[in-house]
């Protein structure tokens, strides 16, 4: 399978010397503008730079790994783009209490006097560009951004490139390597205005040339990887249509990419030439790709024309495949670019590539030939091919940084959104109950109390400390204003309702906008086409079914991991059932204790998955009705087209007859407001009771010693009154709602009796409402799948993390299984073998006699008798050998090496182990038994 990219993006490695905590104490202490002080602010500047520094040590390891497999798994880039997140905030944060590059300006010293944190270039090995350094913290967090970007783009190396999922999730990280990019690229040129200048040349390589060619190049690679995605070994009928329009769009990215330093004028020859030789081979790269792709796109239009039984055109269109492929090959071939890995690689897929073009050119010519004999257009006759471009690189700062899960630096407290679970009314009964519950909860800072296992690793940040009354009080005011609102908000919500289904009805405002289009000429109406057209551009309905396959797979995923973690922990339970019957000694943990845990999480999972899955089922089913019903096919048609949908009024129409329109589209235009204050004031509330200090308004109220539960009661109450306003605000709103809904209702009998008089047919409001209908629900679509996406991005790390610990736990226990029977099998075997020495001691002694006696029976006994000995003979050989021995090393006892040698070990490895030992039997044995 061909892969279109490395990690062709390198890292930047931050200088572990560097104490960013030394240089930004120093900086508070000489700047009194910032209203901090070093020695109170200390354990957050440690906790920064200590971060920096983990920071360098991963990026280094991740680095020398090169682009091969990572060594530590995909989590170990994981953990490095958690701590690089966790890093920018802590940046953003010491700018927001003033460290930035003004505030030398108020009294103030520079940054650049206190901050010269050095970068370790990824794209230059040698030199005096090879370190560069950062004066200030927007320049510290460009190369943060650098990097996310690059290990983005490495992430998608790692996926599995054999199923449309692995294909598009490498594209969604390289589309996200190039949105970081674009961020970075913003920042380093806000930074360069403020400096009056246009960018350090020590720093080409962050400069925007380098910046956009890596951006270019980047989402070249994701438009292949989409393409790959609807052709690869995987599709078994891949699309020809829609290939070849991905595939010119490919092609004409790849050819962005080496106009980017045509293109730029302004970055000078020796700035450039230490990183000219990456760049051209990166921009040769992209050269050789662009004609690749092109060459594919003819050869998918070839086959589109085959289809259509246009053989000559097929013929044309594959000889052109031919010649494309033709110059990627001496592209590949060219000396001083030959030795590229990956052009080699492309130069194997090309080889094939015109082989199978031209057998095709072969056969397509014989068959035109014997059989069609259709006319065969020249080059410039054929149709241009339409790209699709399906990839993007807008997305915004706050959708690509992750929340901050740190509590906030340099300050001691700070108020964390409360729990709004149960809403109860502020009467005393409540109270007494809130009150009576309190001893039993956590502490406000407990980790116990994240109760989310999907956010279980996020750091809780330190709350306010308040007296246990105040806060009793607090979360009464809390619940009770919780329940104001969401009362509010459902009235809300019913009466927008209740108007919009009256309104629908009368088909309004679909037939009013049908109306004035009819009398002022027909055609549809030109908001409602930018609308259409925008669906059009951008392709929405191609990108809904991609990622309707996306998610499909992500679901599958998920349900396939919980299915596996399941099994693996039902088996290993039975495992370990069995194991405790045939072993009833062993005491080894009990895993039903250890997998409860991991089993109340798994179940969680397993709800998330089921509701889920119920969302996704009624998704999918509308996402099939895209191919079906007419209203989406409205969307596809061009301006023309659809103007002859809604015809003109007829032509006899005289003006006296035309309905006078403003007075009903002006009543209409005012009910549109009024839903949209209705909201604005919803919202406002919400924001003001998030932002509203309870704790202050009840200290101010109540005194803290004299106080009692009824001042506080009453000082709850009086709270709310600051909201009156805007309760009364939407009350009014819901009051003026139907007052206006009946002056519609009314003017629109004489508009539909005067409209049947001056107007051709109904069919123009039907087409109205088909395509207002087709784009929310597109819409709508939309939304919920990348709500979908979101769901499965937080729960599939989750349940993958979830299945390497009990992995883990499941390999301990199996561990202790083990050792348990290998500590069984030993000293089963320690009781053989001591029997066995006992025997051999008893046979030896057996055969000793008193030295006078074996003499005189020496010398009575002649060598025919010599058979007759109790011992074999090659254990009377063992024992004389051992004898010998024992006399050579007089601190071993000859009995005990007869023993061993008898048991079949070495003779001289007996006395070694005995001589060890100092003549101890058993541990003698014991090494005897391990060697």
């Amino acid at each position: 399978m061909e892969t279109p990219f490395l990690s062709a993006l390198p890292p930047r490695l931050p200088s572990p010397e560097n104490d960013l905590a030394g240089m930004l104490g120093s900086w508070i202490d000489n700047c009194p503008s910032l209203g901090l002080s070093s020695s109170h602010c200390r354990g957050d500047l440690d906790a920064i730079g200590a971060l920096r520094m983990g920071i360098a040590t991963r990026l280094s390891e991740l680095s020398d790994s090169k682009d091969d497999a990572f060594e530590n798994g995909p989590s170990d880039v994981t953990i490095t783009i958690d701590m690089l997140h966790e890093y920018y905030h802590y940046l953003l944060e010491c700018e927001q209490h003033g460290m930035v590059l003004d505030s030398g300006g108020r009294g103030g010293s520079s940054p650049s006097k206190f901050l010269a944190l050095e970068w370790e270039s990824g794209v230059v090995t040698m030199g005096p560009f090879k370190i560069q350094t950062s004066t200030s913290l927007e320049l510290e967090r460009a190369n943060i951004i650098w990097n996310l970007a690059a290990l983005e783009a490495r992430q998608a190396s790692t996926q599995t490139l054999t199923t449309k999922l692995g294909w598009a999730k490498a594209s969604e990280s390289l589309q996200n390597a190039a949105r970081w990019l674009v961020h970075a690229l913003a920042l380093l040129q806000e930074h360069a205005k403020s400096q009056q200048q246009y960018q350090n040349p020590q720093h080409a390589d962050m400069s925007p040339t380098f910046i956009r060619f890596w951006q270019a190049l980047l989402l070249a690679q994701a438009q292949h990887c989409i393409y790959e995605s609807v052709t690869g070994a995987h599709i078994r009928r891949p699309g020809h249509v829609l290939a070849s329009k991905l595939a010119v769009a490919t092609a004409a990215l790849y050819n962005d990419v080496e106009l980017i330093f045509e293109k730029d004028t302004q970055l000078p020859a020796p700035v450039l030439l230490p990183w000219s030789d990456l760049a051209q081979r990166w921009a040769y790269f992209a050269r050789a790709w662009c004609v690749q792709m092109r060459c594919k796109a003819e050869y998918h239009k070839s086959q589109e024309d085959r289809n259509k039984m246009s053989y000559g055109h097929e013929l044309a269109r594959l000889q052109v495949a031919h010649q494309h492929a033709s110059i990627c090959q001496a592209l590949c071939d060219e000396p001083s670019i030959s030795s590229s890995t990956t052009l080699a690689k492309l130069s194997v897929v090309v080889d094939d590539t015109m082989e199978l073009l031209q057998n095709r050119i072969d056969m397509i010519r014989r068959e035109n030939h014997e059989q069609h004999s259709q006319a065969i257009p020249g080059t410039h006759e054929l149709v241009e091919i339409r790209g699709r471009n399906v990839v993007n690189a807008e997305e915004p700062l706050s959708n690509l940084l992750r929340q901050k899960v740190t509590r906030p630096i340099f300050q001691e407290n700070v108020n964390i959104p409360f729990d709004s679970g149960s809403v109860p009314s502020i009467d005393d009964d409540n109270v007494k109950k809130m009150s009576a519950t309190k001893s039993k909860n956590l502490s406000p800072t407990s980790s116990a109390s994240i109760t989310s296992p999907l956010f279980a690793e996020m750091k809780k940040p330190f709350v306010q400390i308040v007296a246990p009354r105040v806060q009793t009080y607090v979360e009464v005011f809390q619940s009770s204003m919780n329940e104001i609102i969401s009362q509010i908000a459902k009235e809300s919500e019913e009466k927008t309702e209740l108007a919009r289904q009256a309104l629908n009805e009368k088909n309004l405002p679909h037939s009013l906008t049908a109306y004035q289009q009819e009398i002022s000429g027909g055609g549809l109406p030109n908001d409602l086409w930018q609308r259409v057209y925008v669906i059009q551009k951008e392709d929405r309905v191609v990108k809904l079914k991609l990622d309707l396959w996306v998610l499909k797979e992500e679901a599958e995923s998920a349900r396939k991991t919980y299915e596996n973690i399941k099994s693996q922990l039902d088996f290993h339970e039975e495992t370990d059932r069995k194991f405790r019957e045939e072993n009833s000694e062993f005491e080894g943990p009990d895993p039903k204790d250890i997998q409860r845990i991991f089993r109340e999480r798994l179940e969680t999972f397993g709800t998330y998955l089921s509701t889920a899955q119920e969302g996704e089922s009624t998704l999918f089913q509308r996402l099939e009705q895209l191919d079906i019903e007419p209203k989406y096919k409205l969307l596809q048609f061009s301006k023309s087209q659809l103007d002859h949908l809604l015809p003109a009024a007829r032509e006899n129409t005289v003006s006296s007859m035309i309905f006078d329109t403003r007075k009903l589209s002006a009543l209409w235009t005012e009910l549109s407001a009024l839903f949209q204050e209705r909201d604005d004031l919803l919202t406002m509330f919400r924001n003001e009771f998030e932002s509203y200090d309870i704790v202050a308004a009840l200290e101010a109220r109540v005194d803290s010693k004299s106080g009692t539960d009824q001042d506080y009661l009453e000082a709850t109450k009086s709270a709310q009154q600051p909201f009156d306003g805007l309760r009364y605000k939407l009350q009014n709103n819901f009051k003026r709602q139907q007052g206006l809904l009946n002056s519609i209702l009314s003017l629109n009998e004489a508009f539909m009796n005067a409209r049947e008089r001056t107007t051709n047919s109904q069919s123009a409001d039907l087409c109205i409402v088909m395509i207002e209908d087709a784009i929310e629900e597109i819409n709508q679509l939309s939304t919920h799948l990348k709500e979908g996406k979101n769901f499965y991005s937080v729960v599939i790390p989750n349940m993958d993390k979830l299945k390497r610990e009990v992995g883990d736990s499941l390999t301990k226990l199996a561990v202790d299984r083990f050792d348990y029977e290998d500590k069984v099998r030993r000293a089963s075997q320690e009781e053989k073998d001591a029997l066995m020495a006992k025997n051999l001691s008893s046979q030896t002694a057996a055969i000793q006699v008193p030295t006078a006696a074996t003499s005189s029976a020496a010398c009575r006994s002649s060598p025919s008798n010599a058979s007759t000995s109790e011992l074999p003979q090659a254990n009377q050989q063992s024992v004389a050998a051992s004898a010998s021995s024992a006399r050579a090393m007089r601190n071993v006892d000859d009995g005990k090496v007869a023993k061993l040698v008898a048991m079949g070990f070495d003779a001289e490895t007996v006395v070694a182990a005995l001589e060890k030992h100092d003549d101890n039997l058993d541990n003698a044995v014991n090494e005897l038994l391990s060697c």
